[in-house]
């Protein structure tokens, strides 16, 4: 049986999440210059800005950043003030989580702008989320490590760690599910896979899913290093899925009769 504490495995972790974070960094390189013409069609307002884009582009350009920092963080061999490096990092991972859940539950609220107690429900779970992910930043903390001349991350409560995980999928399982149940509301079958469609419920999925795997490896407590090697990943699919679905609002030709909620028209408001 595999010791995943033993320190040559670990040192091969650390490589591991190293390379991981290169990967990464240009797997969300490459997908933000593939949707650079968003950006693009706001400056010049072929897309009118709506509050609602607010966490599309903070998600957007936090994690570009953050996923920069970590690769910048791997290949440095010299003594640094590590709390305070991955301070920021875990700020960032927390404001990129946070942005990812909410470009889901934008257009879940709007589906049911109509039923007060759902979306109260969903602000209060809001809230919720929001709590359980910052509080977690307390009990994050890095040192210097002279053997592997890099940082090392150290989460001092892994309990609250899988509480974020799973709070995260459960809510954002719940934002899948009531968007279904709002599109599914017409019954019409002709007309409800190309709602589906149009309205990016496969983001929507992905996005939900992207917190298993952490959560998973944080109940087997192989190491420290294999608690957090899947949360870089499963935050850039969160940050990519939902950016995705408040795309596919823009970039589905649909003919105007077919669009439930939302269409691509200037003249008319995302929310």
């Amino acid at each position: 049986m595999v010791n995943w504490a033993d320190p040559q495995h670990l040192a091969l972790q650390a490589q591991a999440l190293g390379r991981m974070d290169l990967v990464l960094l240009g797997a969300f390189t490459w997908e933000y210059l593939q949707t650079l013409w968003f950006e693009w069609s706001l400056l010049a307002r072929k897309v009118s800005f709506k509050w609602a884009y607010i966490p599309y582009f903070i998600g957007r350009y936090i994690t570009l950043v953050l996923l920069a920092t970590t690769v910048s963080l791997d290949t440095n061999t010299h003594p640094l003030n590590c709390a305070a490096a991955y301070r920021f990092v875990n700020f960032a991972g927390a404001v990129g989580a946070s942005c990812a859940t909410l470009n889901l539950l934008i257009r879940t609220l709007v589906l049911w702008r109509h039923n007060k107690w759902v979306r109260g429900v969903l602000y209060v779970a809001l809230l919720g989320h929001w709590t359980l992910v910052f509080m977690t930043l307390v009990h994050q903390r890095a040192v210097w490590n002279p053997m592997a001349l890099s940082c090392t991350a150290i989460f001092a409560d892994r309990t609250q760690l899988l509480a974020q995980f799973l709070y995260t999928f459960i809510f954002d399982l719940v934002i899948l599910i009531l968007t279904l149940v709002a599109l599914t509301r017409d019954r019409s079958p002709s007309k409800l896979w190309l709602k589906l469609y149009t309205q990016g419920i496969g983001y929507f999925f992905v996005a939900s899913c992207a917190s298993v795997a952490p959560a998973v490896l944080i109940i087997m407590a192989l190491s420290p290093l294999m608690d957090i090697i899947a949360i870089g990943p499963a935050l850039t699919i969160s940050v990519i899925a939902s950016s995705r679905a408040v795309l596919s609002l823009l970039d589905q030709a649909v003919p105007e009769s077919t669009v439930y909620v939302f269409s691509y028209n200037p003249a008319r408001s995302f929310c």
